[in-house]
């Protein structure tokens, strides 16, 4: 893991006093005529394209609620910053203001969000909007702002992740033995899909499809609707739906630069990401099924039954107590036992 105090580098500070100097009394704030701008670096194509509702509700709302004198401006297909390296210093540095981003991407920054790539360990969606709206996303994204310098100000649904691949269904666990997945830098990923007896191979999002459609590498895992966001189901044959991981998305800001914006703003912003995370959650929920429905016609789609999914499961949980020596164990069960209490309590 990388250890950055970013909020106390040179470029941070320099970013921090330049604006409170601007921004020092409402007197000098943004207006209509004058208004802040924030630089929104978004894996989205376009306003409206699949997978975009959350940026659209959060410029919608906040532009609303500001009265026009916050406008945010959209930089599409991540044309700002591709990597996490660039999109962390980007904020860091004022190169812009906002990003979306995967939290699974975190992890060589900072463990916060890690127990989310715990394999199994979000059992299902009603548990997962739980965390998103609650108590156990606070305290992940309060640690990752100490831990980092940047401020996470929505985590909101992108789905369960599912696998594809070029060479086989996967139905069983043994089905991946030997296969050559593309994961995130991620040391729970890469310990998950080898105790699956795969091959995980570490590459840029950005590398992904030419990577699928050369055979560079047999597969990955996305959530449903990046797998047909990015039309990966053009370059795969198999799409098995092993629902391992859940997947959360999240709006980033550097946490200096957003405690000295006007308290208005600031009030602003924060009810204009709780807007952002429940259209996340609406678009994933209403779409999942036609998304799926459309890729048929291009990939052969195995949703496994539940007893297949438990065979994933006993190989996941086995491994769950060297994944919380990675986390740190005592951090590692709180979140768990928090999940747990919420899952108890749904049974109820």
């Amino acid at each position: 893991m990388k250890k950055r105090n970013l909020c106390v580098t040179l470029g941070l500070l320099i970013v921090a006093v330049l604006f409170l100097g601007a921004y020092s009394s409402e007197a000098a704030g943004p207006t209509k005529e004058n208004p802040l701008v924030l630089r929104f670096n978004t894996v989205n194509k376009s306003e409206g394209a699949v997978g975009s509702a959350a940026q659209t509700v959060f410029k919608k709302e906040l532009e609303r609620l500001t009265d026009g004198r916050v406008k945010v401006e959209f930089y599409f297909g991540w044309t700002l910053a591709r990597s996490t390296d660039a999109v962390i210093g980007g904020l860091q540095t004022g190169g812009f203001e906002l990003s979306d981003w995967n939290v699974s991407s975190f992890a060589e920054y900072s463990k916060a969000f890690l127990p989310m790539d715990v394999f199994y360990l979000i059992p299902n969606k009603a548990v997962a909007y739980e965390v998103l709206r609650g108590e156990v996303g606070r305290m992940m994204a309060d640690r990752f702002a100490k831990e980092t310098g940047i401020r996470v100000i929505m985590i909101t649904d992108l789905g369960f992740r599912q696998i594809t691949n070029s060479k086989r269904p996967i139905i069983v666990p043994a089905d991946l033995k030997g296969l050559k997945i593309r994961t995130q830098s991620n040391p729970l990923h890469l310990e998950g899909f080898k105790a699956f007896g795969a091959s995980p191979t570490p590459m840029s999002f950005a590398e992904l499809f030419t990577a699928l459609q050369q055979g560079v590498v047999d597969g990955e895992e996305n959530p449903i609707f990046m797998i047909y966001l990015m039309k990966f189901y053009k370059v795969q044959k198999y799409l098995s739906l092993t629902r391992h991981l859940y997947s959360v998305g999240s709006f980033i800001m550097n946490d200096e630069y957003y405690k000295g914006l006007p308290e208005d703003i600031r009030n602003a912003i924060d009810k204009a990401a709780v807007a952002a995370r429940e259209a996340g959650i609406r678009e994933v929920a209403a779409n999942e099924e036609a998304w799926l429905s459309e890729m048929k016609e291009k990939i052969q789609i195995n949703d496994l039954s539940d007893d297949q999914i438990l065979a994933f499961q006993k190989i996941a949980k086995a491994e769950w107590p060297k994944m919380a020596k990675t986390i740190g164990v005592d951090y590692f069960n709180t979140i768990r036992e928090k999940i747990e209490k919420i899952q108890n309590q749904q049974k109820k």
